[in-house]
């Protein structure tokens, strides 16, 4: 137990957001009647039609659900996997306030670039209303700024694997892709995105009026 406590302490925002997904799964799910359950779902979900309708409700709902329909294995992914274990590497690599930052863009970008694309055209109506929840978005950005952070040798496959592997075998609309599907690939590059502007901004060159600002007070 010890070593996932100074863990926890190391990344408290993730520990904190991994708590609040698990008591929110159980309140729905175990407290709330099935009927209940299921209107939450709904109504916090980040389709094309709630977004319209009422965005910021769903996109601050959405982001405390997990969607358990798809069995133990994606959730254990998206817990476990994306959020216990990516989004922790990225508070512990680069800090509590910019993992929020890799969370929150992930997961509003994400939701709002499938968003567009359902309503860009070429899709059926029933498209706007399919479920998707931002746990899902967290994790797959916590998942792209990790493989930023890790070597290249691992981290190229495996942000194109991030990438590529929604696309191939998510539920789509014959040849295109379904909303949960580009809202997991924007979110992977959405993640990347932001964990590599972090480091390159990290990297560059001290500006001089910066040194002569800091000996003025040295």
């Amino acid at each position: 137990m010890q070593p996932l406590r100074d863990r926890a302490r190391r990344a408290p925002v993730t520990a904190g957001y991994l708590a609040a997904l698990v008591g929110a799964a159980l309140l729905v799910h175990r407290v709330f009647r099935a009927q209940v359950a299921e209107q939450v779902h709904v109504s916090f979900s980040t389709s094309a039609h709630n977004l319209a309708d009422h965005p910021v409700t769903a996109l601050v709902g959405s982001a405390f659900l997990v969607d358990v329909a798809g069995g133990p294995v994606p959730l254990l992914l998206t817990l476990a996997g994306g959020i216990g274990w990516c989004l922790g590497a990225v508070e512990r690599a680069l800090g509590s306030r910019r993992a929020v930052t890799v969370a929150i863009t992930g997961h509003v970008g994400a939701a709002l670039v499938a968003a567009l694309v359902v309503t860009a055209g070429g899709y059926p109506d029933g498209a706007r209303t399919v479920l998707d929840h931002g746990a899902g978005h967290v994790a797959f950005a916590a998942a792209g700024a990790a493989a930023v952070l890790a070597p290249p040798v691992l981290g190229v496959p495996w942000l194109l694997g991030l990438v590529t592997c929604p696309l191939l075998l998510g539920d789509g609309f014959g040849a295109l892709p379904g909303p949960g599907a580009v809202a997991a690939t924007a979110a992977a590059l959405i993640g990347a995105g932001v964990c590599w502007a972090v480091l390159a901004r990290e990297r560059r060159p001290v500006r001089a009026d910066r040194v002569d600002a800091v000996r003025a007070h040295g």
